[in-house]
């Protein structure tokens, strides 16, 4: 099932890119596919299908396949999607040792100035719908605009995090439960092994704090070491389509007895 318009902003085409990708892989392992429409879900939708490909984030969706038939096997299982919504995730990160920046949730109406520039706001649930849903604010102008934006879309509480100086990094996770393996891919070449290493200890352990299978972390690396920023279900692995996809594919067909190999996607 790919993502939600609303939920996909200009990712859309990236999106669909690697849902098809994934069902193009699956299909060649004999895998039988048929399509959800992410606009219209039904109950009744679900069908006969053993495994669902989700890349839903919308409330009402993930409501719908969290109440799916005893049997069949989501990914990522909706409540772990819904664990991403960032009033759930940010609480969760804050009580691990991943390295997430100085972060709490504030209402932009209020004075904010007892965190130094230059720091970020987030929406505090949906991770990106509308171009400065997420910003980084170096003054009073900029937190200015940020607060016309946030009161305008009617979102006046927000996470405030504290920006930290570093190089970013983007890394992609596919994890296999049936083999406690996690396939990592960073989107840095040049960042050096033990780096890499460090990234991907953090990935496996944000994969305990929040149980998804496919999904993308957002890193700083700073003097200090790693910092976690963020984390987001079923990303559209623009930098390494192809090794993703066949990362995807193998691992739901290693977690999936032969006899149940029918998986719905977009």
């Amino acid at each position: 099932m790919p993502r939600e318009p609303s939920h996909s902003g200009r990712a859309q085409s990236a999106d669909r890119k690697i849902l098809t990708l994934v069902s193009e892989a699956l299909a060649e392992r004999g895998a039988e596919l048929e399509e959800l429409d992410a606009r219209r879900l039904r109950n009744s939708d679900i069908g006969d299908s053993s495994i669902i490909l989700s890349m839903a984030r919308s409330i009402e969706n993930l409501t719908r396949l969290g109440s799916h038939r005893e049997g069949v096997r989501i990914i990522n299982e909706p409540m772990a999607t819904m664990q991403t919504l960032r009033d759930r995730l940010y609480p969760r990160l804050a009580e691990t040792t991943l390295g997430l920046p100085a972060t709490r949730l504030v209402d932009v109406r209020d004075d904010i100035s007892d965190m130094n520039w230059p720091y970020w706001l987030k929406r505090k649930d949906y991770h990106h719908l509308l171009p400065n849903d997420v910003v980084r604010v170096d003054d009073e102008a900029g937190l200015a605009a940020a607060r016309r934006h946030f009161v305008v879309q009617d979102h006046p509480f927000v996470f405030q995090q504290q920006h930290v100086i570093g190089q970013d990094v983007k890394a992609y996770c596919v994890y296999s439960r049936a083999e406690d393996a996690l396939t990592f891919f960073a989107t840095r070449e040049q960042i050096n092994d033990a780096a890499n290493e460090q990234l991907r200890q953090i990935a496996e352990n944000v994969v305990k704090a929040v149980p998804l299978e496919v999904f993308g972390a957002d890193f700083v690396l700073t003097d200090d070491g790693p910092a976690l920023v963020d984390v987001n279900a079923w990303p559209s692995f623009r930098q390494c389509l192809t090794g993703a996809a066949e990362a995807i594919a193998d691992m739901v067909w290693t977690a999936t007895p032969p006899s149940k190999h029918r998986a719905t996607s977009g």
